[in-house]
Protein backbone atom coordinates (compact mmCIF):
# COMPACT_ATOMS: atom_id res chain seq x y z
CA UNK A 1 0.00 0.00 0.00
CA UNK A 2 2.81 2.42 0.93
CA UNK A 3 4.62 1.57 -2.30
CA UNK A 4 1.47 2.31 -4.31
CA UNK A 5 1.09 5.71 -2.62
CA UNK A 6 4.70 6.56 -3.41
CA UNK A 7 4.20 5.53 -7.04
CA UNK A 8 1.13 7.75 -7.34
CA UNK A 9 3.01 10.60 -5.68
CA UNK A 10 5.97 10.25 -8.06
CA UNK A 11 3.63 9.96 -11.03
CA UNK A 12 1.79 13.13 -10.07
CA UNK A 13 5.07 14.93 -9.51
CA UNK A 14 6.42 13.78 -12.87
CA UNK A 15 3.21 14.84 -14.63
CA UNK A 16 3.26 18.26 -12.98
CA UNK A 17 6.91 18.73 -13.92
CA UNK A 18 6.24 17.67 -17.48
CA UNK A 19 3.32 20.09 -17.78
CA UNK A 20 5.47 22.88 -16.35
CA UNK A 21 8.23 22.08 -18.86
CA UNK A 22 5.75 22.12 -21.75
CA UNK A 23 4.33 25.46 -20.56
CA UNK A 24 7.77 27.03 -20.15
CA UNK A 25 8.89 25.87 -23.59
CA UNK A 26 5.74 27.36 -25.14
CA UNK A 27 6.31 30.65 -23.32
CA UNK A 28 9.90 30.82 -24.58
CA UNK A 29 9.18 29.76 -28.16
CA UNK A 30 5.99 31.69 -29.03
CA UNK A 31 7.45 35.24 -29.43
CA UNK A 32 9.84 34.03 -32.14
CA UNK A 33 6.88 33.36 -34.43
CA UNK A 34 6.50 37.11 -34.94
CA UNK A 35 10.08 37.78 -36.00
CA UNK A 36 9.83 36.64 -39.63
CA UNK A 37 6.83 38.76 -40.58
CA UNK A 38 7.20 41.34 -43.35
CA UNK A 39 4.75 44.14 -43.98
CA UNK A 40 3.55 46.48 -46.67
CA UNK A 41 4.79 50.06 -46.37
CA UNK A 42 1.99 52.58 -46.00
CA UNK A 43 1.77 56.36 -45.72
CA UNK A 44 -1.23 58.33 -44.42
CA UNK A 45 -2.33 61.96 -44.58
CA UNK A 46 -3.13 64.19 -41.60
CA UNK A 47 -6.59 62.63 -41.27
CA UNK A 48 -5.18 59.08 -41.39
CA UNK A 49 -6.46 58.47 -44.92
CA UNK A 50 -4.28 56.17 -47.01
CA UNK A 51 -2.09 58.02 -49.52
CA UNK A 52 0.05 55.20 -50.89
CA UNK A 53 1.13 51.63 -50.17
CA UNK A 54 3.87 49.26 -51.29
CA UNK A 55 3.38 45.50 -51.25
CA UNK A 56 5.38 43.43 -48.75
CA UNK A 57 8.51 41.50 -49.69
CA UNK A 58 6.57 38.24 -49.92
CA UNK A 59 3.97 39.71 -52.28
CA UNK A 60 1.19 40.22 -49.72
CA UNK A 61 -0.89 43.27 -48.95
CA UNK A 62 -0.13 42.84 -45.25
CA UNK A 63 -0.36 46.21 -43.54
CA UNK A 64 1.53 46.85 -40.27
CA UNK A 65 -0.22 45.60 -37.16
CA UNK A 66 -3.50 47.43 -36.68
CA UNK A 67 -3.54 49.98 -33.87
CA UNK A 68 -7.30 49.98 -33.29
CA UNK A 69 -10.12 47.56 -34.01
CA UNK A 70 -13.73 48.57 -34.68
CA UNK A 71 -15.90 47.55 -31.73
CA UNK A 72 -18.50 46.04 -34.07
CA UNK A 73 -15.82 43.84 -35.63
CA UNK A 74 -14.67 42.63 -32.20
CA UNK A 75 -18.24 41.68 -31.28
CA UNK A 76 -18.77 39.88 -34.59
CA UNK A 77 -15.46 38.03 -34.38
CA UNK A 78 -15.98 36.78 -30.84
CA UNK A 79 -19.54 35.62 -31.55
CA UNK A 80 -18.50 33.85 -34.74
CA UNK A 81 -15.18 32.31 -33.74
CA UNK A 82 -14.72 32.22 -29.98
CA UNK A 83 -17.51 33.34 -27.66
CA UNK A 84 -15.50 32.43 -24.51
CA UNK A 85 -12.40 34.26 -25.73
CA UNK A 86 -12.11 36.34 -22.58
CA UNK A 87 -12.32 33.32 -20.27
CA UNK A 88 -9.92 30.66 -21.55
CA UNK A 89 -6.07 30.56 -21.41
CA UNK A 90 -5.67 30.08 -25.17
CA UNK A 91 -7.30 26.65 -25.32
CA UNK A 92 -11.01 25.96 -24.84
CA UNK A 93 -11.36 22.28 -23.77
CA UNK A 94 -15.16 22.37 -24.17
CA UNK A 95 -14.86 23.58 -27.76
CA UNK A 96 -12.22 20.94 -28.58
CA UNK A 97 -14.37 18.14 -27.13
CA UNK A 98 -17.43 19.38 -28.99
CA UNK A 99 -15.47 19.57 -32.25
CA UNK A 100 -13.99 16.09 -31.72
CA UNK A 101 -17.44 14.59 -31.18
CA UNK A 102 -18.82 16.38 -34.26
CA UNK A 103 -15.90 15.14 -36.38
CA UNK A 104 -16.33 11.59 -35.07
CA UNK A 105 -20.03 11.56 -35.91
CA UNK A 106 -19.44 13.01 -39.38
CA UNK A 107 -16.49 10.74 -40.15
CA UNK A 108 -14.49 13.73 -41.31
CA UNK A 109 -13.29 17.10 -40.06
CA UNK A 110 -16.28 19.45 -39.93
CA UNK A 111 -15.22 21.55 -36.95
CA UNK A 112 -11.87 22.59 -35.58
CA UNK A 113 -12.72 23.84 -32.11
CA UNK A 114 -9.90 26.37 -32.36
CA UNK A 115 -9.87 29.51 -30.26
CA UNK A 116 -8.86 32.85 -31.77
CA UNK A 117 -5.46 32.42 -30.10
CA UNK A 118 -5.04 28.98 -31.69
CA UNK A 119 -5.99 30.43 -35.06
CA UNK A 120 -3.38 33.14 -34.56
CA UNK A 121 -0.82 30.40 -33.85
CA UNK A 122 -1.84 28.60 -37.05
CA UNK A 123 -1.40 31.80 -39.08
CA UNK A 124 2.03 32.40 -37.56
CA UNK A 125 3.07 28.78 -38.14
CA UNK A 126 1.65 28.92 -41.69
CA UNK A 127 -0.17 25.59 -41.21
CA UNK A 128 -2.26 24.66 -44.25
CA UNK A 129 -3.53 21.29 -42.99
CA UNK A 130 -5.92 20.54 -40.11
CA UNK A 131 -4.30 17.38 -38.76
CA UNK A 132 -4.08 16.42 -35.10
CA UNK A 133 -0.35 17.14 -34.87
CA UNK A 134 -0.88 20.64 -36.27
CA UNK A 135 -3.67 21.14 -33.74
CA UNK A 136 -1.40 20.10 -30.86
CA UNK A 137 1.32 22.50 -32.03
CA UNK A 138 -1.24 25.30 -32.25
CA UNK A 139 -2.43 24.53 -28.70
CA UNK A 140 1.16 24.62 -27.49
CA UNK A 141 1.89 27.97 -29.11
CA UNK A 142 -1.48 29.39 -28.00
CA UNK A 143 -0.57 28.90 -24.35
CA UNK A 144 2.68 30.80 -24.88
CA UNK A 145 1.00 33.61 -26.81
CA UNK A 146 -1.55 34.09 -24.02
CA UNK A 147 1.32 34.53 -21.55
CA UNK A 148 3.07 37.22 -23.61
CA UNK A 149 0.12 39.20 -24.95
CA UNK A 150 -3.07 40.63 -23.53
CA UNK A 151 -6.43 39.59 -24.96
CA UNK A 152 -6.66 42.93 -26.76
CA UNK A 153 -3.22 42.45 -28.30
CA UNK A 154 -4.09 38.92 -29.44
CA UNK A 155 -7.22 40.22 -31.16
CA UNK A 156 -5.18 42.89 -32.95
CA UNK A 157 -2.53 40.36 -34.00
CA UNK A 158 -5.14 37.96 -35.34
CA UNK A 159 -7.00 40.73 -37.19
CA UNK A 160 -3.71 41.94 -38.70
CA UNK A 161 -2.80 38.49 -40.05
CA UNK A 162 -6.18 37.01 -41.00
CA UNK A 163 -6.42 36.00 -44.70
CA UNK A 164 -9.02 37.81 -46.79
CA UNK A 165 -8.57 36.08 -50.12
CA UNK A 166 -5.80 36.33 -52.70
CA UNK A 167 -2.93 38.37 -51.32
CA UNK A 168 -5.05 40.54 -49.03
CA UNK A 169 -3.97 39.98 -45.41
CA UNK A 170 -5.32 41.68 -42.31
CA UNK A 171 -8.27 43.90 -41.56
CA UNK A 172 -6.61 47.20 -42.53
CA UNK A 173 -5.75 45.98 -46.03
CA UNK A 174 -9.19 44.37 -46.36
CA UNK A 175 -10.97 47.55 -45.30
CA UNK A 176 -9.28 49.44 -48.13
CA UNK A 177 -9.50 46.74 -50.80
CA UNK A 178 -13.18 45.94 -50.14
CA UNK A 179 -14.59 49.22 -48.84
CA UNK A 180 -11.96 51.90 -49.57
CA UNK A 181 -11.87 52.77 -45.89
CA UNK A 182 -9.09 53.36 -43.40
CA UNK A 183 -11.11 54.39 -40.35
CA UNK A 184 -12.96 52.31 -37.80
CA UNK A 185 -16.47 53.56 -38.66
CA UNK A 186 -17.95 50.46 -40.24
CA UNK A 187 -21.46 49.04 -40.39
CA UNK A 188 -22.65 45.80 -38.80
CA UNK A 189 -22.85 44.19 -42.24
CA UNK A 190 -19.25 45.18 -43.00
CA UNK A 191 -18.08 43.98 -39.59
CA UNK A 192 -19.84 40.63 -40.04
CA UNK A 193 -18.31 40.13 -43.49
CA UNK A 194 -14.82 40.88 -42.16
CA UNK A 195 -15.39 38.37 -39.33
CA UNK A 196 -16.57 35.44 -41.49
CA UNK A 197 -14.37 35.86 -44.57
CA UNK A 198 -11.09 34.51 -43.06
CA UNK A 199 -12.91 31.26 -42.20
CA UNK A 200 -12.82 30.14 -45.86
CA UNK A 201 -10.94 32.85 -47.81
CA UNK A 202 -9.96 30.57 -50.70
CA UNK A 203 -13.46 29.34 -51.49
CA UNK A 204 -15.69 32.21 -50.38
CA UNK A 205 -14.79 35.66 -51.68
CA UNK A 206 -15.90 38.44 -53.99
CA UNK A 207 -15.00 36.77 -57.27
CA UNK A 208 -16.82 33.48 -56.68
CA UNK A 209 -19.47 32.02 -54.41
CA UNK A 210 -20.79 35.50 -53.62
CA UNK A 211 -24.14 34.05 -52.56
CA UNK A 212 -22.43 31.66 -50.15
CA UNK A 213 -20.49 34.58 -48.68
CA UNK A 214 -23.69 36.59 -48.17
CA UNK A 215 -25.38 33.59 -46.54
CA UNK A 216 -22.48 33.22 -44.07
CA UNK A 217 -22.56 36.94 -43.28
CA UNK A 218 -26.33 36.93 -42.78
CA UNK A 219 -26.16 33.86 -40.51
CA UNK A 220 -23.81 35.76 -38.24
CA UNK A 221 -26.13 38.77 -38.29
CA UNK A 222 -29.01 36.44 -37.33
CA UNK A 223 -26.92 35.06 -34.48
CA UNK A 224 -26.22 38.58 -33.21
CA UNK A 225 -29.95 39.28 -33.31
CA UNK A 226 -30.74 36.06 -31.41
CA UNK A 227 -28.27 37.09 -28.71
CA UNK A 228 -29.87 40.52 -28.34
CA UNK A 229 -27.06 42.52 -29.97
CA UNK A 230 -29.04 43.66 -33.04
CA UNK A 231 -32.68 44.71 -32.95
CA UNK A 232 -34.99 43.48 -35.76
CA UNK A 233 -34.92 46.74 -37.72
CA UNK A 234 -31.13 46.97 -37.64
CA UNK A 235 -30.89 43.30 -38.61
CA UNK A 236 -33.11 43.90 -41.64
CA UNK A 237 -31.14 46.96 -42.75
CA UNK A 238 -27.82 45.12 -42.31
CA UNK A 239 -28.96 42.19 -44.44
CA UNK A 240 -29.93 44.57 -47.22
CA UNK A 241 -26.36 45.83 -47.57
CA UNK A 242 -24.81 44.40 -50.71
CA UNK A 243 -21.60 42.38 -50.80
CA UNK A 244 -18.76 44.50 -52.30
CA UNK A 245 -18.53 44.05 -56.04
CA UNK A 246 -14.92 45.06 -56.67
CA UNK A 247 -11.48 45.31 -55.16
CA UNK A 248 -10.24 48.87 -54.92
CA UNK A 249 -6.64 49.47 -56.07
CA UNK A 250 -4.13 50.85 -53.62
CA UNK A 251 -3.62 54.63 -54.04
CA UNK A 252 -0.37 55.77 -55.63
CA UNK A 253 -0.58 59.57 -55.48
CA UNK A 254 2.26 59.79 -52.94
CA UNK A 255 4.36 56.88 -54.21
CA UNK A 256 7.49 59.03 -54.52
CA UNK A 257 7.10 60.29 -50.96
CA UNK A 258 6.56 56.74 -49.76
CA UNK A 259 9.75 55.52 -51.47
CA UNK A 260 11.70 58.43 -49.95
CA UNK A 261 10.46 57.73 -46.44
CA UNK A 262 11.14 54.00 -46.80
CA UNK A 263 14.73 54.66 -47.95
CA UNK A 264 15.29 57.05 -45.04
CA UNK A 265 13.68 54.80 -42.43
CA UNK A 266 14.08 51.22 -43.73
CA UNK A 267 12.93 49.61 -40.47
CA UNK A 268 9.64 51.50 -40.44
CA UNK A 269 6.51 50.40 -42.30
CA UNK A 270 3.88 52.98 -41.32
CA UNK A 271 4.23 56.74 -41.85
CA UNK A 272 1.94 59.63 -40.94
CA UNK A 273 2.24 63.00 -42.67
CA UNK A 274 0.66 66.46 -42.44
CA UNK A 275 -0.48 66.32 -46.06
CA UNK A 276 -4.09 67.03 -47.00
CA UNK A 277 -5.09 63.98 -49.02
CA UNK A 278 -8.21 65.53 -50.55
CA UNK A 279 -6.30 68.63 -51.65
CA UNK A 280 -3.57 66.47 -53.17
CA UNK A 281 -6.15 64.42 -55.10
CA UNK A 282 -7.70 67.63 -56.44
CA UNK A 283 -4.31 69.01 -57.52
CA UNK A 284 -3.51 65.71 -59.23
CA UNK A 285 -6.79 65.94 -61.17
CA UNK A 286 -6.08 69.52 -62.22
CA UNK A 287 -2.56 68.78 -63.45
CA UNK A 288 -3.85 65.82 -65.44
CA UNK A 289 -5.66 68.11 -67.90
Amino acid sequence: MLRDKRFVKYLLGFSAGLLLLIWLSAVIASPYLLEKLTYSTVVYDRDQNLLAARISEDGQWRFPQTLELPEKYIICLKNFEDRRFGLHPGIDPAALLRASWANFRAGKIVSGGSTITMQLARLLCKHSSRGWWDKLVECWYAVGLEFHFSKSEILKLYASLAPYGGNVVGIDAALWRYYKKTNTQISWAEAALLAVLPNQPSSVHLQKNRLKLKIKRDRLLDLLSERGILDPSLLSLSKEEAIPEQLYPMPKHSAILLDFLRSKYPEQYRFYTTLNGQLQDRLTELTAY
